[in-house]
């Protein structure tokens, strides 16, 4: 019997998953530009909500032709408003990808998120293209303004019903991620706490606000989700827990 063979398969280390063996690896080119992306996207989705401009008009007509006039920037601050939401959802899939997708909690927190993005886009997509192409349509001779109106109204309830939607999602995917985060103790332990904190605070937003949604309401879950945002960037730019 081969003895040395016996004890080194005795002593040998046992295998280990993918995401343990790289568990002490320095974040990745790849990884600290989506760090990079969601700090950024983080601050500018709320510079350019400053942006984008309110109508503050009254009257079924100059309402409508307040939102004609400023359809081309309305238009550029909701494209710009969705490539920020893209650069968020990539720097989450990166984060997912580093904490290891075979954990159930990681993979739903990632779907959570990445539902809430694409309810995000659709919103934008009626707030920036659908509202100004109908208020245009509807300024037309022989058509009536307050109809008009009510079409825009209808527009924004969708905008608002999305938007809702989006920020639930977005919330719940950010528990479970941060939950993830905590599970990982040290560093990360400390990140997910401030995370799980930053997550709930857009939920605590909507339900206190309730039907209301202006401008300071969208600014303060923003700012909220902007916590959340730079604490997933933390942890993609730092190198993982030995």
């Amino acid at each position: 019997m081969n003895t040395t063979a016996s004890l080194h398969g005795l002593t040998s280390s046992p295998a280990t998953s993918p995401s343990i063996a790289n568990s002490g690896r320095t974040a990745t080119p790849s990884d600290r530009l989506a760090a990079t992306g969601m700090a950024i996207a983080a601050v500018l989705s709320i510079v350019f909500v400053a942006l984008d401009p309110e109508v503050r008009v009254s009257g079924a007509r100059a309402v409508l032709e307040a939102i004609a006039a400023n359809a081309l920037v309305h238009q550029g601050v909701h494209v710009a408003e969705s490539l920020f939401v893209l650069m968020l959802a990539h720097g989450v899939v990166s984060l997912s990808t580093r904490l290891g997708l075979s954990r159930p909690m990681v993979r739903f927190g990632l779907l959570a998120y990445v539902a809430g993005a694409v309810a995000m886009l659709v919103a934008a997509t009626f707030d920036g293209f659908v509202t100004p192409a109908v208020a245009a349509a509807w300024l037309r001779p022989s058509h009536d303004a307050q109809a008009g109106l009510e079409a825009i109204r209808l527009a924004g309830v969708a905008v608002q019903s999305f938007a809702t939607m989006s920020w639930g999602l977005e919330a719940v995917g950010a528990l479970a991620l941060s939950a993830a985060l905590f599970a990982d103790g040290g560093a990360r332990r400390r990140l997910g706490a401030l995370g799980l904190v930053a997550a709930v605070a857009p939920i605590v937003t909507l339900a206190a606000s309730g039907s209301v949604m202006d401008t300071m309401v969208v600014v303060g879950i923003l700012l909220t989700q902007a916590v959340w945002n730079l604490t997933c960037a933390v942890a993609l730019w730092r190198r993982n827990p030995a």
